[in-house]
């Protein structure tokens, strides 16, 4: 069934929109899709440029090019099920990234777009302001993992690398592996840590690897074969973020 045009958008304006949801087409056009009210309100309070926005009800915040539409109109233009509130057209950021803080994180072959999301307001919730990402991350601007991070991504600077020595890496690099060593052992201080979290499928590779210096693991008490990629990241950065800020000697509790 064809589109009709929408409040002044061509069919080919609304063909547009749509094909932001592939990665060729984000690359191509350097914009993406932002959608709902908690992605919304955390865009209009950003840095981040706008070039298009449709809301089913104009808000004080909204941005001045904002268009009216009714649900039918967004189901039209929308990437999710149920589309609510409104969408977003928005542009990449252009600006270089800032440098690693003293705790840094780098992605090995995280592929699942909801734990890149998590991750990334993860990232957020701890105060790091930037992620390294290595050996074909799933895309930043992915409409999934957009929506997952819950808006945190216009917080926090997420950088692709195709070799992991290009990364800026912070003095003491530290993996997460099934063999590593307890997190609840002491770690040397350090003037900075990144980081590093393994894929869902096959963890931390061989290249990554071999910029770790200390390999650590979370201690298993029950029968589970692995831990979700975002929820291990949480659980270490609780652990990990202290020690830069100098509240603990990260030894036992």
């Amino acid at each position: 069934m064809e589109l009709e045009p929408l409040q002044g958008l061509s069919k080919n304006q609304i063909k547009h929109i749509k094909s932001l949801g592939l990665k060729k087409f984000r690359d191509s056009h350097k914009l993406f899709i932002a959608e709902g009210r908690k992605v919304l309100a955390e865009l209009f309070a950003s840095d981040f440029k706008i070039a298009q926005c449709y809301l089913l009800s104009l808000v004080d915040n909204a941005p001045m090019q904002a268009v009216l539409v009714d649900q039918k109109a967004l189901e039209r233009i929308s990437l999710l099920r149920q589309p609510h509130y409104g969408l977003a057209v928005v542009h990449m950021p252009q600006e270089p990234p800032p440098l690693p803080g003293p705790m840094h994180l780098v992605l090995d072959g995280i592929s699942d777009p909801g734990n890149l999301g998590s991750i990334i307001r993860l990232a957020d919730w701890y105060g790091l302001n930037r992620i390294d990402c290595i050996n074909n991350c799933v895309d930043t601007y992915n409409p999934k993992v957009v929506q997952a991070s819950m808006g945190s991504v216009f917080r926090v600077a997420v950088v692709h690398h195709a070799q992991a020595h290009t990364v800026p890496w912070n003095p003491l690099v530290v993996g997460a592996f099934l063999n590593g060593t307890s997190i609840y052992e002491p770690l040397p201080m350090a003037q900075g840590y990144s980081l590093v979290i393994g894929g869902e499928h096959n963890g931390i590779g061989t290249e990554v690897a071999a910029h770790c210096h200390h390999k650590i693991t979370i201690p298993r008490r029950g029968s589970a074969e692995s831990l979700n990629a975002a929820v291990a990241t949480g659980i270490i950065l609780d652990r990990l973020v202290p020690l830069h800020e100098g509240l603990n000697t990260f030894g036992p509790i």
